[in-house]
């Protein structure tokens, strides 16, 4: 469903794991890419008191108040600058899976570029496996990502293929 909402996480071996994630075309991995969005660029226009901008928003600041009326009420006619451009936010920790993905999200009401904000790296497709391999040593994996259990099934799968392709012992 198209929508102007994109989730984003603070943590860059979380985002890494999502770049790492088997996407097929024509029967090929395809490159993934590794995105960065610098936060108080995009927000440079709303600063705080002390006139240094506020990087990323919560609840408890106005200008996301305002913004959340302007979109549940419909009414874009909301004075200043707030509804034309982007607008990261870091919500409360209300849902397992955004606690564990440590996620942020980003408003977008226009069609905007954010070329002066948004850095990507490429994720190689021949070093995608590798580097799947590497985050679960370091406990990122599906089940630390989503939390249910499909993703813990999926999980153990992965944990069994994993020991047994280094030749460690298996149970039948």
């Amino acid at each position: 469903m198209p929508t102007r909402l994109l989730d984003w996480t603070t943590n860059p071996l979380v985002a890494l794991f999502f770049a790492c994630q088997s996407e097929l075309s024509e029967g090929n991995e395809t490159d993934g890419k590794l995105f960065l969005l610098d936060a108080l660029t995009v927000t440079g226009l709303w600063p705080e008191p002390d006139g240094m901008p506020f990087g990323i928003a919560t609840d408890q600041q106005p200008e996301f108040r305002d913004w959340i009326q302007a979109i549940v009420g419909g009414d874009w006619q909301v004075k200043g600058p707030l509804i034309n451009k982007p607008f990261p936010v870091l919500p409360k920790h209300f849902d397992r899976r955004i606690t564990l993905q440590k996620a942020a999200f980003a408003f977008h009401p226009s069609r905007e570029p954010l070329d002066r904000s948004i850095y990507y790296f490429t994720v190689k497709a021949d070093a995608k496996e590798r580097m799947r391999l590497q985050l679960r040593t370091i406990n990122i994996h599906r089940f630390g990502i989503f939390g249910d259990l499909q993703s813990l099934s999926e999980h153990l799968q992965d944990i069994h293929a994993f020991r047994t392709g280094f030749g460690w012992p298996t149970q039948e």
